[in-house]
């Protein structure tokens, strides 16, 4: 299955966040495009990224290496890649892999761009 990251706009009242919402299941059949969007993302200089996942239905384990990567790419860069609106069924792979305390979590975008 694909998915699509959907690159929102910059908040003009938050213009250091940006807003991605991933779309579909995240696996090894996809992972590599979507992680080159991200990075291409971090690289044109967005340092603070909010991943909505309000629509992402799965992830497997080397999704979630990916994910793991981003927030620490985006900590080097002295930023943030935070997640929102993270399923249950989805909440509970990172939960089970101790992934809970790496990452942070937003139920809203809304928290997650006043944060």
């Amino acid at each position: 299955m694909s998915t699509e990251i959907l690159i929102g706009e910059k908040d003009a009242e938050v213009p250091e966040k940006i807003i991605l919402t991933f779309d579909g299941s995240l696996d090894a059949t996809n992972i590599e495009k979507v992680s080159n969007q991200v990075r291409k993302v971090l690289n044109s200089g967005n340092k603070h990224i909010i991943a909505d996942f309000s629509k992402l239905r799965y992830l497997n384990s080397t999704a979630l290496g990916h994910i793991i990567s981003f927030s620490q790419m985006s900590k080097k860069k002295g930023g943030s890649f935070v997640l929102t609106h993270v399923q249950d069924n989805v909440y509970e792979i990172f939960d089970i892999v101790g992934a809970t305390s790496i990452l942070k979590f937003y139920k809203t975008s809304a928290e997650a761009l006043a944060a």
